[in-house]
């Protein structure tokens, strides 16, 4: 980070703190807006050199001092399905199925720790000595596994399993050719008898995807009235 970013970010920092009281009742989507605005009020009050040197800079800077540092756009990406810091400067992705390394990395592992923070902190988890690892499960349904180094051997390092907002219905499963329609006959007719299913497989193989997909499968119940 170079000392420019350094600087705008300790002023950011100062004035969100000062303001604590306004931005409380501020959605996430307005509080960056906010902080923005209060980040261009500063780089107007630099020299035209300086300004333009900050102005490509600032979105990285509102989302290392408010959100999740480079994670933020992964995040926000809903094509990518799972995120895997390795350690700090390693970060792969996980796109329809593929994975990938990432082409951002943290700056350091310091900046990598305080995301964590930010992330379990509201959940009101923590991780320390005493607590090394941490699962837990995000607002939006993600889930996260979180392990500090030196129980990790390279670092400190984070898992996203990005929740699927849209639930995949079985001939979709079968246009995607992880199902045969064979397969996906059978199961649907194994739910509607109410057989015994069970569902097994490594990290990011579909468990929950196809768990959810059987699920919807369920016959709606039936009221039986006696009079």
């Amino acid at each position: 980070m170079s000392s420019e970013q350094q600087l705008a970010g300790h002023y950011l920092r100062r004035t969100l703190q000062r303001s604590q009281h306004n931005i409380e009742a501020m959605t996430p989507a307005e509080l960056h807006q906010h902080a923005l605005h209060l980040l261009d009020d500063y780089r107007m009050s630099l020299s035209p050199e300086r300004a333009a040197q900050l102005l490509p800079l600032m979105n990285d800077i509102v989302n290392d001092c408010i959100g999740l540092g480079p994670l933020t756009n992964l995040l926000q990406d809903a094509s990518i399905s799972e995120i895997m810091v390795n350690d700090f400067q390693t970060i792969f992705i996980e796109r329809n199925g593929q994975l990938a390394p990432s082409t951002v990395t943290f700056a350091n592992e310091a900046e990598l720790l305080r995301v964590i923070e930010r992330i379990i902190t509201p959940l009101g988890r923590r991780l320390d000595s005493s607590q090394p690892m941490v699962d837990a499960r995000l607002p939006d349904g993600s889930r996260i596994n979180a392990v500090l180094g030196p129980l990790a051997l390279r670092g400190s390092c984070l898992t996203i399993r990005k929740f699927l907002a849209k639930q995949l219905t079985f001939p979709e499963l079968v246009a995607q050719g992880a199902l045969s329609q064979a397969a996906a006959n059978y199961l649907v007719q194994s739910v509607e008898a109410r057989r015994n299913i069970v569902i097994a497989g490594g990290t990011g193989t579909g468990k929950t995807t196809l768990l959810n997909t059987l699920a919807s499968a369920v016959p709606p119940p039936t009221t039986n009235c006696h009079y």
